[in-house]
């Protein structure tokens, strides 16, 4: 489904404002269906085809350089000082408009730790960008020079905090309310992404998360087996993954509260955060997942200290 491809428009965004206490009563399109109701039409006829093939290790890029268009957004200086041969230098709020420049190739997104990227990579896809993907682990599973960004955020020291007890039935709340005069669910997905890329990829740390445990609304983003077996935040909700649809589990966060999501690594939730958010919700990602938490125990997607093997070249010019 190509849609919106190059068509962020600011105009849009400005015209657009954010969920709380707002009301679509001016909306005169259809008085019968809300902006919401719009948006969800879209997103859920696509979600499953975002959530596919989105995240993949370095040699995908590495042994597909020629067709690879390596978009990398991490700072101009850490940029120049080396990065992936071909790549180009964008921000996020630019991300959409520098993929028009892949002429065909696929997009492979790669920040420092592969939360950015990934966030950025659902922007892209619900622009159209079908086939674009972040590279896991981001720059410090390229090249081991990199590796310091995982390895100083791997802990062990919430492990005697986490949880082997079942999950609470997940709360049911009411669907954001967006606000607009928007007449197709396209444009309201349009003017959302814009906004939402403008304000970029919002994080909590395991710290904060449990020192403000009563704040937040946490869910655990990964299988109940997982759930029961590696162990969960306490009073963390789990949330199977691939049911973010409308009619099953979108009703588990709170369009009024401060919702976090997490999963292994930090980049799955950054990754579903951003849709979450086109949709009205304040989602957070909590920063590096899992990894951050029980790095020892883990018994899936952990991050190997020291970097990968791949080691691949970086450039300067």
């Amino acid at each position: 489904m190509k849609l919106l491809k190059g068509l962020l428009v600011a105009s849009l965004a400005t015209s657009l404002t954010m969920f709380s206490g707002c009301s679509d009563d001016d909306d005169d399109s259809n008085p019968t269906e809300t902006q919401f109701d719009m948006l969800t039409a879209v997103t859920d006829a696509g979600l499953a085809g975002w959530t596919t093939g989105w995240v993949k290790d370095a040699p995908d890029v590495y042994n597909n350089l020629a067709n690879r268009y390596v978009i990398d957004l991490r700072s101009a200086t850490d940029y120049a000082a080396g990065h992936i041969a071909g790549a180009v230098n964008s921000t996020m709020a630019n991300v959409v408009t520098t993929a028009e420049g892949a002429n065909g190739k696929t997009i492979a997104v790669v920040c420092y730790s592969g939360q950015n990227a990934a966030f950025a990579t659902m922007a892209l896809r619900m622009s159209g960008y079908d086939d674009a993907y972040s590279i896991k682990f981001g720059m410090a599973a390229w090249n081991q020079t990199y590796a310091g960004t995982w390895d100083t955020k791997v802990s062990d020291a919430l492990f005697s905090t986490f949880v082997t007890t079942a999950s609470p039935a997940l709360p049911e709340f009411d669907a954001p309310t967006l606000s607009g005069s928007f007449g197709t669910g396209e444009e309201v997905m349009e003017a959302r992404i814009s906004a939402v890329l403008s304000e970029g990829l919002r994080m909590k740390t395991a710290a904060d998360v449990v020192a403000g445990a009563a704040d937040f609304n946490v869910l655990n983003y990964w299988s109940e087996a997982d759930y029961l077996s590696m162990g969960h935040l306490p009073g963390a909700y789990q949330l199977t993954p691939g049911t973010l649809f409308s009619d099953q589990n979108l009703s588990a966060f709170d369009p009024d509260g401060d919702n976090v999501l997490y999963c292994y690594t930090g980049q799955t939730s950054s990754f579903m955060s951003f849709y979450l958010r086109t949709l009205g919700y304040t989602v957070y990602s909590l920063s590096y997942g899992a990894n951050s938490m029980i790095h020892d125990h883990m018994t899936a997607s952990k991050w190997t200290v020291g970097g990968t093997d791949y080691n691949y070249p970086v450039v300067t010019n």
